[in-house]
């Protein structure tokens, strides 16, 4: 007859093995599972349709009225991509209507049409930006 101490050792080892393997597992699964979009390369491949520009976050602290003012800092530029791009986008150049939006509060969607009616204006455009949050009205 084994020692109880014996059982319990290779019940816990059993256990612990068992435990680990499942929490592999079930990671594994969550990826294969996870069908968000979180780089440009993810939403040419899932939706096929093309990006027409990726703008980076700012650093803490700095405000985007700040950074579009600078027009040499990688969030402006960002901008005038997305500007020619859109010039690009259609045989007859900038779409005479746009939507912005996303899923979440929060993701620059106000600083992104002010940005591009901006930028828009800039070239010559006639511009009318109508900023509507159904969210949370103000």
């Amino acid at each position: 007859m084994n020692a109880p101490s014996d059982n319990a050792g290779r019940t816990l080892v059993l256990a612990a093995a068992l435990g680990l393997g499942l929490g592999i597992l079930s990671a594994f699964a969550a990826e294969a599972l996870d069908e968000s979009l979180t780089t440009p390369e993810d939403v040419e491949g899932k939706l096929g349709v093309p990006v027409l520009g990726a703008i980076p976050e700012l650093a803490r602290g700095m405000e985007p009225m700040q950074a579009l003012g600078d027009i040499r800092s990688s969030f402006s530029e960002a901008y005038y991509s997305l500007r020619t791009a859109l010039q690009f986008s259609t045989p007859d150049g900038v779409p005479r209507s746009m939507v912005i939006t996303s899923a979440r509060p929060s993701e620059g969607k106000s600083t992104t049409a002010l940005a591009v009616a901006q930028n828009l204006a800039r070239i010559g455009a006639k511009v009318l930006l109508v900023d509507a949050d159904l969210r949370n009205p103000s």
